[in-house]
């Protein structure tokens, strides 16, 4: 794990009091002391510090966010999926060195290099991807994987995917407050989101068995956030940090969201090029493309409902614990916007499916 540094320099926070209390906890944790301590601004879930101990050797200590509403452990998913990874040979993930369950606090080497920026992707950096993939499912058939949880939110039927997204879109009707983009929310969840979800429901109950299980062996070890929005350039090779959703999914969701996420910006010819990557190596590729263009707006639909989750209280106390820079109208204004956008996409790949 390492520094975002995309505008040239770590980003700071004044937190002297969380720098005595990181540098006790790591004193603590490995006996040894803390010689210099740099907060870093990555990701939107946790708070990220990299520390430099006196021996020279450099961490990163990543604080959990932990919510009533919220019960998932990324602590203990986290640590467990490195732990797994690199037992089974995995040298381009983090190296997990201690943990504190009380604390919700997780210590793993420093891993070096920039973030990978959507100009700089290449094929090259596609087919890395995909070789990520499929070592993640070769590792999924030693003995024991069995005892990995499933990925967040992993969805096994078409019932289980429609009823998480329509429990998604229970929860953000029930958004409180009368301000101008809570008023443009529920407009657009009522007019726009809603008619969507209910056409694409009923293609796939036409379609598909709703709630006939993905037989384990179709299954798959998956990071469930995975990306270029979260890999780092080292040297020209990727490394993949943040595993915190990680466990057994549905391949179809893990092809869904790479082509989907939104921090992932690829192009037209790169998603084309990643279809084409993973036809010639995955295993039961032929059930994933027969089942791909049904799944694929669903997916695309959850999206939206994903990027509306800054409305929803906890998640905005969520950034907050992360950043608390934020301005609040601006994030709300811009996830509205990004909604829209997967919208219509997702609209356009129901009537004609692009890969």
């Amino acid at each position: 794990m390492a520094a975002d540094k995309r505008d040239g320099r770590d980003n700071a926070w004044p937190i002297a009091a969380e720098s005595r209390e990181i540098r006790a906890v790591v004193h603590a944790m490995l006996d040894r002391e803390v010689s210099s301590f740099v907060s870093l601004r990555r990701g939107g879930n946790s708070r990220v510090f990299k520390v430099t101990l006196e021996d020279g050797g450099d961490y990163i200590v990543k604080y959990y966010f932990r919510d009533v509403h919220d019960q998932r452990n990324r602590l203990d998913t986290e640590f467990r999926a490195l732990q797994f990874l690199h037992e089974r040979g995995f040298g381009n993930v983090p190296q997990p060195i201690a943990a504190d369950h009380t604390g919700y606090l997780g210590i793993y080497a420093y891993m070096e290099g920039v973030p990978v920026t959507p100009e700089s992707i290449t094929i090259r950096d596609v087919e890395a991807c995909v070789a990520f993939l499929i070592q993640l499912r070769s590792r999924g058939l030693h003995p024991s994987a069995t005892a990995l949880p499933s990925a967040s939110e992993a969805c096994f039927s078409v019932e289980e995917l429609v009823a998480n997204i329509r429990n998604r879109l229970t929860r953000l009707r029930g958004v409180p407050g009368s301000g101008k983009e809570n008023l443009r929310c529920r407009s657009f969840l009522h007019d726009d989101l809603t008619p969507v979800f209910h056409t694409l429901t009923e293609h796939c109950r036409q379609s598909l068995a709703m709630n006939s299980p993905l037989p384990a062996h179709q299954r798959t070890l998956s990071p469930s956030d995975f990306g270029f929005h979260n890999a780092l350039r080292k040297d020209g090779a990727l490394n993949f940090v943040d595993f915190e959703y990680f466990g057994w999914d549905d391949p179809v969701k893990t092809v869904s969201d790479f082509l989907l996420h939104p921090a992932m910006d690829l192009s037209e010819d790169l998603k084309i090029g990643f279809i084409d990557e993973m036809d010639r190596h995955w295993p039961e590729m032929d059930d994933v493309k027969e089942r791909l263009p049904y799944l694929y707006p669903l997916y695309g639909l959850k999206w939206c409902t994903i990027i509306l989750n800054e409305f929803l209280p906890e998640h905005w106390g969520r950034r907050l614990f992360a950043d608390a820079s934020v301005d609040l109208d601006v994030k709300l204004s811009r996830q509205l916007e990004k909604a829209h956008v997967m919208l219509e996409h997702i609209k356009a790949a129901h009537r004609t499916f692009p890969y």
